[in-house]
C-alpha cells in the first residue's frame, strides 16, 4: 500500500490553553457541498479540498456532490466536533475512498485526515487525485517551495498567509507512483514524469470553491496536446491499437504558476491502493531556534518541525491509533445517548445523525433582498452576515434553510446541546431590526453558484414557519430540568443558557410584531402567507400543496394561524421561565385559539381547513376542503385537548386508505383529492419525514391521555404509522445507501433529492420514540 502524507501546518494565534466550545467547533467538514473539503468558521478561513478523477484519459473530476456522478457516500461516523469518516464509492471509476477526519480536542488547531482509497470495479487503476489549498485573493498570493517545470520530486511546500495568520503545507512524497506506460515511450517529446507531484496555481477571484473547472481546462489542453502529438505514429494502427495507445496518456497539471496565485493544485497519479495522511497544527521548532516567532527573519520554509513531537501524533501509526480511540468513543457515547434503540434502528439512526452533522456548514456573504415596503423598490444586498447550519441535502440544498432548521436542530440537540444552541445564536442573529429572518440562506459566491436566479432574491414580507421554536423548547425544558444552581420555582438562576434565552426572548417578541404586521388576514387573529402565487405558496414550506384557485386578500390559511398559536405557547413558557409577566400573552393565545374554531372548523365534516374566500358583507366563509397536511395542523402542533371533537373525524382521515393513510406513513394529501399526484407533485401526495414526525409525536401524546375518548384509536394509528415509515426509510436506506428528501405513498421508494440527511434524521426519534413534549 502507498502512503502519502501531506502536512499542513499553520500559525494560529491563540488566546487561551484550554479549548472554548467555540474554538473546539473553529475548524471542521463546513463545506458540505463538496465530496470533501475543510474550512473554519472565520470568513478569510484557507480553505481544503479533495478531488478525484481516473488517471487516465479524460474523466470528470469529482469534487462538488453531484447526484449525476451516481457516488454512493455517507457518514459512517461524525460527532459535530472533533471526528467523522464516511465512505464514497464510484462505481464508474471503480473505485472506493474514505476520508477520516479528527481534531485534538484539547488543541483544536491541531487536526488530521486520511484518504484511503480502494478497487472495487473493474474500471478501477490508477487515480489522479487532486489536494487544494486556497485563500480570498486579497490575503496575497501562496507559494512552493520549488517549481521545476517538469513536476516536484520529493517533498513539496506551500506557504501562504490569511487573515494575519502564516501557513504551512507539506506534502512528503509517496514511495510509489504510477509508472508511465512502456506504449508511449518514443512516441511523445515531453512525457511528463508520473513519478513527481504536478501542480497548477491560479489567481482566483474566489477562495478556490471553484477550482474544478480551471484544472479540467488544463488536464484537457495537455491531453490533447499529446493527442495531436501521437496521432502521426498512429497512421495504419488498428482501432485497438491506436485505443491502447491513447489510452495510456496521463493527462496532468502543466506545472506553472500564474502572477499572485491564491488557490494551488497538487496533483499526485496514484495506483490503487493508497494512503494520504494530511494533518494541520501550529508549527513546532527545535529548541535551539529562538523564541523570537516569526519575526526573526527566518523564512518560514527554512525551519525545522519537530517531527517527533505533537505533529508525530497525527501520522502514520499514530493516526491510525488515534482515529481508532475517536471511533470507539463515539460508538459508546451513541449507545448511552441512544440507549433504547435497536440493533436495525440504531444503524438507521447511526445513518441520520453521523450525515446530519456531517451536514453543518459555516458560510458567509450577503443576501439579495427586495425591500417589499417601499413601492418600486430594487432589490440591494443587505451587509454580510454569517452562518453556522445545518443543511437539507449536500447535493440539492448545501446551504440553509429557515424552516428546515428547526426540525434539524431537534436532531442535533438531542446529541449536543451547547452545538444546537450555538447554531441557534446563528440563525436568530440573522434578524433584521424588523424581526425579518431571510427563509433562504445564500450566502457567498459558492452558494449562490446552486442556485436558480428566481430562487436568490428574499423579499421582506415573506414568511417561513417559525420552527426555530422547536429547539428553544428543548433548551427551555434543560433550564428548568437540570439548571446548574438552585432553582426557585420555574427559574433556574445559575444556567448557563438563561442569557441566550433572555437573548432570543427579546428577538422573539420582535419577530412575532413583525408577523402580525406582514402576515396578518381580513380578520382579526387571522393569517395568510404573503408571497403567494397560483399554484405555489413556497413561504408556507409546503410549496405545491392545494390551497384556494386564486391568491385573495380574503384567504385565510390554517397552517400559519397554527404557528401563531405555537409561537403565543412558546412565549408564555419561556416568558414563565424567565420571571416576565405573561397575562397579557394568555388573553392573546385565547383569541388565537378562539379564531381557530371560528373560522377554521367546519361543522359539516368537523375538519379543519384554509379559509378560501369571505365575504364581509355576509360574513360567509369559503372553505378549501382539501384534505391534508395543512387539514392536520391543529393535531401536528398539539393545539387540540384529548377531548376535542374534531379529533375522531382527524383520525378517521389518518385511519382512511382513500385520504391519507399510507402502509408507508402518513401521505400529505388525499388519494381522493383531484390535486393527488398532479403537477410536480411535491406536496400532493408523497410521505415526508419531518410533517410525519409532528404527527407521530401528537398521536403518541394523545395515546397516552387516560382521560380522551381517543386515546385507543390514537395508540392504534400511532403503531401502524410509524412502524410503515420506519420500514420504509430503513429499507431505502439499505437498498440505495441514502435517507431521501421524501417517500413514495404506494411503494415506499425514496424519492428527489438524495442524500437527504436535514428532517429526514428525525427517523432517529421516531425509532427512539422520543418527541418534543406536547404544550398544552
Amino acid at each position: 500500500m502507498l502512503r502519502l502524507r501531506l502536512v499542513l501546518v499553520a500559525a494560529w494565534c491563540a488566546a487561551c490553553a484550554v479549548a472554548t466550545k467555540n474554538e473546539t467547533l473553529q475548524w471542521g467538514t463546513y463545506r458540505p457541498g463538496v465530496y470533501f473539503g475543510l474550512r473554519s468558521r472565520a470568513r478569510d478561513s484557507p480553505v481544503v479540498g479533495l478531488m478525484w478523477a481516473q488517471a487516465h484519459a479524460l474523466s470528470k473530476i469529482r469534487h462538488r456532490c453531484e447526484e449525476s456522478d451516481n457516488l454512493q457516500y455517507g457518514w459512517q461516523a461524525h460527532d459535530g466536533a472533533l471526528y467523522g469518516t464516511q465512505q464514497l464509492t464510484d462505481p464508474e471509476y471503480g473505485v472506493t475512498l474514505e476520508t477520516t477526519f479528527a481534531k485534538d480536542e484539547g488543541s483544536p488547531d491541531w487536526w488530521a485526515f486520511r484518504v484511503r482509497a480502494r478497487k472495487t470495479g473493474a474500471s478501477g487503476r490508477a487515480l489522479s487525485l487532486f489536494l487544494y489549498a486556497g485563500v480570498p485573493p486579497s490575503a496575497g498570493p501562496l507559494q512552493l517551495s520549488s517549481s521545476p517545470k517538469k513536476g516536484i520530486t520529493g517533498d513539496v511546500s506551500i506557504t501562504g498567509t490569511s487573515g494575519n495568520r502564516d501557513f504551512e503545507l507539506v506534502v512528503h512524497a509517496p514511495e510509489n507512483f504510477v509508472k508511465q506506460s512502456p506504449r508511449l515511450k518514443g512516441k511523445l517529446k515531453n512525457l511528463p514524469a508520473l513519478d513527481k507531484t504536478h501542480f497548477a496555481g491560479f489567481h482566483m477571484a474566489s477562495d478556490g470553491w471553484d477550482i474544478q473547472q480551471s484544472v479540467e481546462s488544463q488536464l484537457q489542453q495537455n491531453f490533447f496536446k499529446a493527442y495531436n502529438e501521437l496521432m502521426p505514429s498512429l497512421t495504419g494502427a488498428t482501432h485497438e491499437e491506436a485505443s491502447s495507445v491513447l489510452g495510456s496518456v496521463v493527462p496532468t497539471l502543466q506545472d506553472t504558476l500564474q502572477p499572485q496565485s491564491n488557490v494551488l493544485v497538487l496533483q499526485l497519479v496514484l495506483p490503487l491502493p493508497f494512503e494520504v495522511d494530511v494533518t494541520f497544527g501550529p508549527p513546532t521548532f527545535d529548541d535551539e531556534e529562538d523564541e523570537g516567532g516569526l519575526d526573526d527573519g527566518m523564512p518560514l520554509l527554512e525551519r525545522k518541525s519537530d517531527e517527533g513531537g505533537a505533529r508525530a501524533q497525527w501520522l502514520g501509526e499514530a493516526l491510525t491509533r488515534s482515529f481508532a480511540t475517536r471511533q470507539r468513543a463515539f460508538d459508546e457515547r451513541f449507545r448511552a445517548v441512544y440507549a433504547s434503540l435497536s440493533a436495525a434502528d440504531a444503524a438507521l439512526g447511526k445513518a441520520a445523525l453521523c450525515n446530519l452533522l456531517g451536514g453543518i456548514g459555516y458560510f458567509y456573504g450577503r443576501s439579495l433582498v427586495h425591500d417589499d415596503s417601499v413601492p418600486n423598490n430594487s432589490t440591494f444586498f443587505a451587509p454580510p452576515k454569517a452562518l453556522f447550519t445545518a443543511v437539507p441535502s449536500r447535493s440539492f440544498f448545501p446551504r440553509g434553510f429557515l424552516w428546515d432548521e428547526g426540525f434539524h436542530q431537534l436532531v442535533i440537540a438531542s446529541w449536543d446541546l451547547d452545538l444546537s444552541v450555538e447554531m441557534l445564536r446563528h440563525w436568530f442573529d440573522l434578524m433584521t431590526d424588523d424581526g425579518w429572518i431571510p427563509r433562504e440562506q445564500i450566502l457567498g459566491d459558492e452558494a449562490v453558484s446552486r442556485v436558480p436566479a428566481e430562487f436568490r432574491v428574499q423579499h421582506t414580507s415573506f414568511a417561513n414557519p417559525p420552527t426555530l421554536l422547536f429547539p428553544l423548547h428543548l433548551v427551555m425544558d434543560e433550564v428548568s430540568r437540570n439548571g446548574q444552581g438552585a432553582c426557585k420555582g420555574s427559574l433556574c438562576a445559575a444556567s448557563k443558557y438563561l442569557p441566550f434565552l433572555e437573548h432570543v426572548y427579546g428577538l422573539l417578541l420582535k419577530q412575532q410584531r413583525w408577523f402580525l404586521a406582514t402576515q396578518s388576514g381580513v380578520l382579526p387573529n387571522t393569517f395568510r402567507w404573503t408571497g403567494r402565487t397560483q399554484n405555489h405558496t413556497l413561504t408556507s414550506g409546503l410549496d405545491d400543496y392545494p390551497r384556494a384557485q386564486s391568491p385573495s386578500d380574503t384567504e385565510m390559511h390554517l397552517d400559519l394561524l397554527c404557528w401563531m398559536v405555537f409561537y403565543q405557547k412558546t412565549l408564555i413558557k419561556l416568558g414563565g421561565i424567565l420571571g416576565k409577566d405573561t397575562a397579557q400573552m394568555e388573553s392573546k393565545l385565547a383569541a388565537l385559539t378562539k379564531s381557530l374554531n371560528e373560522n377554521h372548523y367546519d361543522l359539516d365534516t368537523q375538519l379543519y381547513y384554509d379559509v378560501e374566500s369571505y365575504n364581509a358583507t355576509t360574513m360567509t366563509r369559503v372553505f378549501s376542503k382539501h384534505i391534508g397536511y395543512v387539514t392536520l395542523f391543529p393535531l401536528l402542533l398539539g393545539l387540540l385537548p384529548p377531548d376535542s371533537a374534531a379529533l375522531p373525524s382527524l383520525l378517521r382521515a389518518l385511519g382512511d386508505s382513500s385520504l391519507l393513510y399510507s402502509q408507508y406513513g402518513a401521505r400529505s394529501l388525499a388519494r381522493i383529492d383531484p390535486f393527488y399526484g398532479e403537477g410536480e407533485n411535491y406536496w400532493r401526495g408523497p410521505i415526508w419525514v419531518n410533517v410525519n414526525y409532528l404527527l407521530l409525536r401528537s398521536l403518541h401524546h394523545y395515546a397516552s391521555q387516560s382521560q380522551s375518548p381517543h386515546a385507543t384509536e390514537c395508540r392504534r394509528l400511532y403503531g401502524l404509522l410509524r412502524d410503515g415509515l420506519l420500514r420504509s426509510v430503513r429499507e431505502t436506506l439499505t437498498r440505495t445507501g441514502f435517507l431521501w428528501e421524501q417517500y413514495d405513498p404506494d411503494t415506499g421508494a425514496g424519492r428527489r433529492s438524495h442524500p437527504f440527511a436535514g428532517w429526514t434524521a428525525l427517523v432517529l426519534h421516531i425509532a427512539q420514540e422520543k418527541y418534543l413534549p406536547v404544550v398544552w
